[in-house]
């Protein structure tokens, strides 16, 4: 595993350096791509499963938890390329049309359901709200809220006893409440990390030290995850790079504001912002039940790495003239053509 994130890290590193937006977009639409056939194999062939997986979306023998966290990625970068593909003079033209977008993403948002994997849902939920509200100006977003109010308490009053046993999955209070014994491995991991606190058990370490007491792999929480196999050096870094991604994507905003980044991967940087913002955000929400952004190699970690290349080629490839830079230039060159008229 090891060996893989060097590998990992290398290749993304080569991205953010060399990479530019027409390569990220690639990227991003190949994912939608992959996500999209994964789905048509699960309708294709519904591996065998046992014990908690039963009735729950997945394809060929990827775990329904993983088969979550992958589409709660494509949901944002759906609704990110849908916003973006009805606005007139993208700087650079999406390849497909807009109403493909919509339809994929409803597609990914049923198959995301359908999976049963609550901590994704939840991200994916959070993360289309926060899109909505970044998106929406300001004038839209009181009727965003009120929409939003009203189409949620209606579907709370008309659906909302099916939609909690659906997430329930048959459970007992018990287990909701310990959500699926994931507290035991907290406290057991607590334990583990004041034994070895400073550097941890070693990489991908949680994977296997809680099995033999709770029958569960992973530390199901991304903090608890690197406390357990890094301790508290690998959890400052960790931290620190996710503090470092969450404010870059917040100054990514504002320069799109100012229009000192205009182009993006998803047609302009304001697209690409909340893309990276939905992102960011799901996945964050996500790992609270599941180790995913702390477990180092898996896909939402990799997806952080390549957030941080997608950030750091959209400053580069991105940049457009600052409107004074502009201003400035238009009064030099209107006061050069006074002088040569004269």
């Amino acid at each position: 595993r090891s060996v893989q994130l060097i590998i990992i890290g290398a290749v993304v590193h080569v991205l953010a350096n060399d990479g530019r937006l027409r390569q990220i977009s690639a990227l991003v639409h190949a994912w939608i791509v992959l996500m999209t056939a994964s789905i048509a194999a699960g309708l294709a062939y519904v591996a065998p499963t046992t014990g908690p997986q039963e009735g729950r979306f997945t394809w060929l023998f990827v775990h329904s938890v993983s088969a979550g966290s992958m589409l709660a990625l494509s949901v944002p970068m759906l609704l990110g390329l849908w916003l973006s593909a009805g606005r007139r003079g993208n700087p650079m033209p999406l390849p497909w049309p807009r109403w493909a977008y919509g339809a994929l993403l409803l597609v990914h948002i049923v198959f995301l359901l359908a999976t049963r994997t609550r901590g994704s849902i939840g991200g994916a939920f959070v993360a289309i709200a926060l899109v909505a509200w970044v998106w929406s100006g300001q004038r839209a977003k009181p009727q965003l809220v009120l929409g939003s109010l009203v189409v949620g308490g209606a579907s709370l009053l008309a659906f909302g006893g099916p939609v909690l046993a659906f997430l329930a999955r048959g459970e007992s209070a018990e287990q909701i409440g310990t959500f699926n014994r994931r507290t035991e491995i907290w406290s057991l991991a607590w334990e583990e990390f004041l034994a070895h606190p400073l550097h941890g058990l070693g990489f991908t370490s949680a994977k296997g030290v809680f099995f033999d007491e709770t029958g569960l792999g992973g530390a199901h929480n991304a903090v608890i995850n690197v406390m357990i196999d890094a301790g508290l050096v690998g959890l400052a870094w960790w931290i620190a790079l996710l503090v470092a991604v969450g404010v870059a994507i917040a100054h990514i905003g504002r320069a799109a504001q100012r229009g000192t980044l205009v182009s993006g991967a998803a047609g302009s940087a304001r697209a690409d912002h909340v893309i990276l913002l939905g992102m960011f955000t799901a996945s964050l929400v996500n790992s609270i039940t599941t180790e995913g952004l702390g477990a180092g190699v898996n896909v939402s970690a990799i997806w952080l790495y390549l957030m941080v290349a997608w950030i750091c080629v959209l400053r580069i490839d991105g940049a457009g003239a600052p409107p004074e830079t502009s201003v400035r230039d238009d009064v030099r060159m209107t006061s050069s053509a006074g002088d040569v008229s004269g």
